[in-house]
């Protein structure tokens, strides 16, 4: 026999008619802790959304298994004795600190990029660590079955490979090597998985509480006030849930559906926030110093050009491109897309004197769909929105 996905996770996938998900990008490197929720007990219902397909910051993530939160304490909590059946795997992975070629694992200098194939399962791998413990749910063993590793240091253009290593199950723990690695792996029984579920379930949808509490909409803020942080540990709690029991199993699926009904909630509430400070607009402000700035057209083809006019007149003045100066286009959700400026600057910096002006084109840096009639502009500590006049 050969290591499998159990059959209940195979019939959850044929019967959700979703694709084989990959895992949400984890920005933390290894295992590091999710910060602990704050919890009031005055959390309103979570909205809810139907969904036809995996979110696309799931299915555009770069590993395939989606991983628990505390994987390094729940291999202290191995359970499995001999075979296991639709269980939770964890191995803990220790890559070396030489490289296959060369002296550095990553181009920088950097830590390795783990990614660890067993078998037939998805690929699960961690970023920028050499040691991590990594996870794999729905697994089914039988005695004397083969564990097969192949273990890979991601990088952008080509992955270095760190070995293989094969060994039959007899009993847990299970030890693995290759050239540039070692594994040691345990397992939790179904049982086990499933009485860590209901408080996995409890916290992810109190995270997604918290993310909906925090959506108070900011104009003058990144992003029109969405709450990044919250969102990030909302969606790392959702992938602790399935990564006990998949993207597709029912409580993943309903977790799901209520994190897209809070972002559809943001969607509308952001949208009527953009029109309200949208009647109030004017094309010039006064940025602090004697500095202002006017905004005269915008030009859209593939992207989008706009164009404004600085005038100083106060004392020189130098302003250095993504430190004291920065200009943005909003989306119609409240999201940022940057403009850069279609020439270079001398010296990356733009010095006026007294009296100076200057005209300045700057260019939409993606082909995102943007709210066309205002810019949001931030320079010598002042924050703004102006008018764009229409073309």
């Amino acid at each position: 026999m050969r290591l499998l996905i159990s059959l209940a996770f195979i019939l959850t996938l044929a019967c959700s008619g979703l694709d084989t998900p990959d895992a949400p990008p984890r920005e933390i490197p290894g295992q590091a802790p999710t910060p602990a929720l704050e919890q009031d007990g005055t959390s309103a219902p979570l909205p809810s959304v139907p969904l036809t397909s995996l979110p696309e910051w799931i299915s555009s993530g770069a590993c395939s298994m989606p991983q628990i939160l505390d994987a390094d304490a729940a291999l202290q909590e191995s359970d499995a004795s001999g075979p296991l059946h639709n269980g939770l795997l964890l191995c803990e992975v220790a890559f070396s600190g030489t490289p296959p070629k060369g002296r550095r694992w990553d181009a920088f200098g950097g830590n390795p990029d783990p990614s660890i194939h067993i078998n037939d399962l998805p690929s699960a791998c961690a970023y920028d660590t050499h040691d991590v413990t990594l996870s794999w749910q729905g697994v089914t063993l039988a005695t004397g079955d083969p564990i097969e590793v192949s273990a890979y240091d991601r990088d952008l253009r080509h992955d270095d490979d760190a070995g293989t290593d094969s060994t039959p199950l007899e009993d847990w723990p299970v030890r693995l090597k290759g050239s540039h690695f070692a594994m040691t792996c345990g397992a939790l029984t179904e049982a086990a998985v499933q009485a860590r579920l209901p408080g996995r379930i409890a916290d992810a949808r109190a995270a997604l509480s918290v993310l909906q509490q925090a959506m108070q909409p900011e104009p003058l803020a990144e992003n029109w006030g969405w709450p990044d942080d919250a969102e990030r540990i909302a969606r790392r709690h959702l992938e602790d849930v399935a990564g006990h029991i998949s993207w597709t199993a029912a409580p993943a699926r309903a977790l799901l559906a209520n994190e897209a009904g809070i972002q559809a909630r943001w969607e509308d509430t952001v949208a009527a926030s953009i029109e309200q400070t949208r009647a109030g607009l004017s094309s010039t402000a006064d940025l602090g110093q004697g500095l202002s700035v006017t905004v005269s057209e915008i030009s859209c083809g593939y992207s989008c050009t706009v164009t404004l006019t600085l005038h100083n007149q106060g004392a020189l003045v130098t302003l250095t491109p993504g430190t004291d100066w920065g200009a943005w286009l909003i989306t119609p959700h409240g999201r940022d897309v940057e403009l850069m400026m279609q020439e270079s600057l001398p010296g990356d910096a733009l010095t006026l004197t007294n009296g100076q002006q200057t005209t300045l084109r700057l260019q939409q840096t993606s082909n995102e769909a943007t709210d066309r009639s205002m810019i949001r502009i931030k320079a010598l500590n002042r924050h703004h929105i102006l008018a764009i006049p229409s073309p």
